[in-house]
């Protein structure tokens, strides 16, 4: 007995350790995938590291890392998933929430060991129908997107728990989804979708320049740039407030192009007889975006928000002498509302910072701040002066200045 013991002893002590790694097909394809996050960044800073690519920012990795199980991409500025996402075979998680993805790969569909999902806040139009291959999915998250639909190969993910589709333009859900055995959390509230337009409504002349408008696709204020030139654009805009009358500015606010309906929102804001509020409520979803220029300042804004900033904005690059602004009751309304219900408008941060602290909002500020992670939500929550929310306050605190300190490296 006491020579098997030394025997065992000896054999553990000179055989050489077995040294973990994933396969090089998953190396590359994490390389091949980060080509598109942070603008390259993560890939420069990637291929300096020679560790295991476990050890990589936002990667993960079974126990004895052989396999990358988990993926945590959120808030990347990704703008496009490589197909070769499907060379990791046993990715359980794939988050990457918060991004400007427009589409999705076929090849999403072969990750067969996949059980979450989320696509929230992004710019997704359309889910490729391979989706419905992840057979082991149980969470799907493609909230906040301009999805117009679902695929119906959704009704083949038999084992999906939960299914987030909220604040998109979704209108009809196919019957295969209604009755998936295992769905006990289905969210569809919040759909926006644009009101049937219909041109023959509008003037031949108007349609001229909104077509002008629509062509360009974006939206210029009165002067551009460091020397404060004044676009074409911006003398269609002009052109478009002399000769469209009330009533087709009101059609115009549903046309399908965002520029339009940016451009139209902001004309009528020189109305003084319009009621401007309801107007925004009924785009509080409407999340397709649009390039804007106000001066040096350049930002992607959706659409809906820019309809807010317009009638709420003291800004004089975007207010004219004769605009009309929400008046306080309203506004607070607005505030209230931006809130309470889930939206992705950067104008739901102003509405936390001049919120006034009220009991019945303190519930969904703390989940704005804890689950959304909402850094306005904490100078909202602060206002309440509970001892209760110290820790988190503090917390929350930390956590933003590490996301803060990721965003300043990648520059």
């Amino acid at each position: 007995m006491r020579f098997l013991l030394i025997f065992i002893t000896i054999v553990a002590c000179y055989t050489p350790a077995i040294k973990a790694a994933i396969p090089e097909s998953e190396k590359k394809a994490l390389l091949a995938i980060s080509e598109f996050l942070w603008d390259g960044y993560l890939a420069e800073k990637w291929s300096d590291i020679k560790t295991n690519p476990c050890q990589w920012e936002g990667v993960s990795c079974d126990i004895q890392q052989q396999h990358v199980i988990k993926l945590d991409f959120s808030v990347t500025k990704t703008t496009e998933i490589s197909p070769k996402i499907s060379l990791l075979p046993a990715l359980e998680e794939l988050n990457l929430m918060s991004n400007y993805l427009t589409s999705l790969p076929a090849e999403i569909g072969q990750l067969k060991a996949l059980t979450t999902l989320n696509l929230s806040r992004n710019q997704l139009q359309k889910l490729p129908s391979e989706i419905g291959n992840l057979s082991a999915l149980k969470h799907l998250n493609v909230s906040y997107n301009l999805l117009t639909e679902l695929p119906p190969e959704i009704g083949d993910l038999k084992n999906l728990q939960t299914l987030y589709a909220n604040s998109n333009q979704i209108i009809k859900v196919p019957d295969q989804i209604k009755v998936l055995p295992q769905l006990s959390d289905f969210q569809l509230q919040t759909n926006w979708r644009r009101e049937v337009f219909n041109p023959a409504e509008i003037s031949e002349t108007i349609q001229e320049i909104v077509k002008k408008i629509a062509d360009k696709g974006i939206i210029n204020g009165e002067a551009v740039g460091l020397s404060g030139d004044r676009t074409e654009q911006y003398d269609n805009f002009v052109e478009l407030k002399k000769l469209a009358t009330q009533t087709e500015l009101l059609l115009l606010v549903n046309h399908p192009n965002p520029a339009v309906r940016a451009y139209s929102f902001w004309a009528l804001t020189e109305y003084q007889n319009i009621d401007l509020l309801p107007i925004i409520k009924n785009h509080l979803n409407d999340n397709e975006t649009v390039d804007t220029t106000f001066a040096c300042l350049g930002q992607i804004r959706r659409t809906g928000d820019f309809f807010i900033k317009a009638a709420t904005s003291d800004s004089g690059w975007i207010r004219q002498k004769s605009s009309k602004k929400l008046p306080s009751s309203q506004l607070q309304s607005l505030d209230r509302t931006l809130i309470q219900q889930p939206n992705d408008f950067f104008a739901q941060n102003e509405a936390l910072v001049r919120i006034n602290p009220d009991p019945a909002l303190y519930p969904r500020i703390r989940h704005l701040l804890i689950d959304e992670h909402n850094p306005a939500a904490l100078v909202a929550l602060a206002k309440y002066k509970k001892e209760q929310d110290i820790p988190l306050i503090i917390n929350s605190f930390l956590i933003q200045g590490n996301i803060m300190h990721k965003q300043s490296e990648a520059m």
